[in-house]
């Protein structure tokens, strides 16, 4: 579920996904994208204060638990 955006982090993209909020699961995006050459470990940067609707039964992009809310990931060049 999470490579797709891994890919696109990789490929110096932001994504939004649905997310736990859980630090555990911010702490695993953060390793997953650690091997990038450039650029740091991919982070949350924004929870959007217009949230898209989130479907009951959503799951987090990573964790496969309910998801919260939606998050923007991006990389620190």
């Amino acid at each position: 579920m999470y490579a797709p955006c891994v890919r696109a982090l990789d490929d110096k993209k932001m994504v939004i996904t649905p997310w736990c909020e859980t630090k555990a699961s911010e702490d695993l995006v953060k390793k997953m994208t650690a091997d990038a050459t450039d650029g740091g470990a991919a982070k949350t940067l924004c929870i959007p204060l217009v949230q898209p609707p989130l479907a009951p039964g959503t799951k987090c992009f990573v964790t496969g638990a309910p998801a919260t809310t939606w998050v923007i990931w991006g990389r620190s060049y």
